[in-house]
């Protein structure tokens, strides 16, 4: 796997100062993190970048589901304008669904496939 200097920040759980353009995740790359976007963008392109699937701005969360759904990214994400990504590990959240009553863990299956 390429590791790019987010890749580093990612591990370290902090917060991420991109510039415009800067890769914040791949296709199929395993969802480690998920983002709080605190100021800037994200531009999730679709899996082969061709066109924008969705822009998340500050204030949002991006990838909830893909951790849900897959585990792993399904776009491209791209910083849009000067960008700052608060890194959210996966791992207690990952155990928390694990753990959660059946039911629950559908409705977030369900909620995911939207």
């Amino acid at each position: 796997m390429i590791h790019f200097p987010v890749h580093n920040a990612i591990m370290r759980h902090d917060k991420l100062d991109l510039i415009h353009g800067e890769i914040v995740f791949f296709p199929e790359m395993p969802v480690v993190s998920i983002f709080l976007i605190e100021k800037g963008g994200v531009m999730v392109f679709s899996p082969i970048g061709i066109q924008v699937s969705k822009i998340m701005v500050s204030g949002q969360v991006v990838g909830i589901q893909d951790l849900l759904s897959s585990g792993s990214w399904t776009g491209l994400g791209v910083a849009h304008g000067p960008t700052q990504l608060r890194a959210i590990p996966t791992e207690r959240l990952r155990t928390r669904i694990a753990d959660a009553p059946p039911a629950h863990r559908e409705l977030l299956t369900a909620l995911a496939a939207r």
